[in-house]
């Protein structure tokens, strides 16, 4: 069972902040139940990609003379397929898992 002391460690020790807020919120909102594990991982890494993404973008508006960069897709170099292996164990549909992240 997870308790404050995990999401502090995924927050402050793996620095995975969105993905540990997105899982507190699964953990309290009943309605993520119909979602196969699958689905949820897919929305907990989305979560975490789509911020770091988004602290890219706010970084570059605070550099002067910085063009501003948007995202290509949803994911980046920040959340490489590297990481997305290791996050997961053998046995893991990753081609869903990639196809969702592509898309």
């Amino acid at each position: 069972m997870l308790d404050e002391s995990h999401f502090k460690t995924m927050r402050s020790r793996l620095r995975i902040g969105a993905f540990a807020e997105k899982l507190q919120e699964m953990c309290e909102d009943m309605s993520y139940d119909r979602y196969s594990f699958e689905e949820k991982m897919v929305m907990l890494v989305e979560a975490e990609v789509l911020s770091r993404d988004n602290k890219l973008i706010a970084s570059n508006h605070k550099k002067p003379g910085s063009p501003t960069q948007t995202p290509v897709s949803k994911t980046s170099s920040t959340c490489p397929a590297a990481l997305l292996t290791k996050i997961v164990w053998s046995g893991w549909p990753y081609a869903a898992l990639s196809k969702r992240l592509t898309t």
